[in-house]
């Protein structure tokens, strides 16, 4: 069967990147979400939509990077596809192939390609899970879009359109053993990253007011004096472990 190069079903890619449960790629707002750490210079950054900005976000687990994205993304009514990588993450997973499509071979766009030539916030969630096959980013990285040489086909990097990464590390790989599979990533690649963020936890003035949202939206009767005794047991708990 000779292959067919198309565009792929744009609705059919929106539903299943967003888990069915709604139409575009703009992230639903959280309402009991806090903003803290690095997302009013995020949020400045997706805003001003400059070329070639590419920002990574390191930080412990837990601390609400890949939400912080997704929540700056939701104020700012913008969409944003969100890539899981794993160190079986490869070119055909980001850029696109060839898809069986009711008995043809059909080109279909894959999460970057699509996010390049719509201007989305592309989120390349656990980056530092990546190996060498990452490479593939490196024009888009750039700002020169990607060449489909598999067709032929050059997709240029529309306005709007920006890198976002989040990782553990700092590319740097880990030898404390507390991020098992993260990796050391290639030098070059990280050069590429104009914008570094560290990404603390909240403080816990910050938990507590979290936690007191958490509460009203479950439900249950705020518990202020609760909420502070919790936020204070993790406090306490982070600093014996950085000690």
């Amino acid at each position: 069967v000779a292959p067919v190069v198309g565009s792929t079903n744009l609705a059919a890619t929106l539903l299943a990147a967003t888990g069915g449960d709604r139409a575009d790629l703009v992230p639903g707002v959280v309402n009991e979400y806090v903003p803290f750490g690095n997302f009013k210079d995020l949020e400045t950054i997706i805003r001003a939509a400059m070329p070639k900005t590419n920002v990574w976000i390191s930080g412990l687990s837990g601390n609400g990077k890949t939400m912080m994205v997704e929540q700056v993304c939701a104020k700012l009514k913008r969409p944003c596809i969100r890539v899981q990588i794993t160190n079986l993450t490869d070119e055909d997973d980001l850029l696109g192939g060839f898809r069986l499509v009711n008995g043809e071979t059909v080109w279909q766009d894959g999460p970057v390609t699509l996010a390049v030539a719509n201007g989305w916030v592309l989120l390349l969630d656990e980056i530092d899970y990546g190996t060498s096959k990452l490479s593939c980013l490196q024009s888009v990285l750039e700002g020169n879009g990607v060449f489909i040489k598999q067709t032929n086909r050059k997709v240029n990097a529309q306005k709007g359109f920006i890198v976002i990464a989040t990782a553990n590390t700092k590319g740097q790989g880990d030898d404390t053993g507390k991020f098992v599979g993260t990796n050391g990533m290639n030098e070059a690649f990280l050069e590429r990253f104009g914008v570094t963020m560290w990404q603390p936890y909240a403080t816990v003035a910050v938990e507590k007011k979290i936690l007191e949202k958490k509460m009203s939206a479950l439900g249950i009767q705020t518990d202020s004096a609760f909420a502070a005794n919790l936020c204070q047991w993790a406090e306490n708990t982070r600093r014996s472990f950085e000690a």
